[in-house]
């Protein structure tokens, strides 16, 4: 296989999962879809990487206030890390808010289902 062929067997872009694209080089991605009026991502137990979901910026911890006490650590790339944690009861960290367009990896402690209207 020379380098830049494709491989592996993601075919389709599914609802309510992140991906991580790895570009050679600078470019636009233009993704179409529909606006929903809510959002349910079923988390499993560890790490799992989400899309941000509104059309709107929300402050942390109020983005993920329905899977209060299931999870202690979101992340995402912002040519570096932005991180916040609440792993040791009380949130230290650079990210403040989720917002539309972005992935974040979230650190679930259980199986929960973040909901987002």
């Amino acid at each position: 296989m020379a380098y830049g062929d494709w491989f592996g067997d993601l075919s389709t872009i599914e609802y309510g999962r992140g991906y991580w694209l790895n570009m050679k080089e600078d470019a636009n991605l233009v993704v179409h879809g529909k606006i929903v009026s809510e959002f349910n991502a079923e988390l499993g137990k560890g790490w799992n990487l989400i899309g941000w979901p509104s059309m709107d910026s929300v402050q942390l911890p109020d983005a993920v206030s329905s899977i209060d006490g299931s999870y202690t650590d979101i992340a995402t790339w912002n040519n570096r890390w932005e991180y916040r944690s609440y792993a040791y009861g009380d949130w230290f960290g650079d990210l403040a808010k989720m917002e539309p367009g972005r992935g974040y990896w979230v650190y679930a402690d259980n199986q929960c289902t973040l909901s987002v209207s």
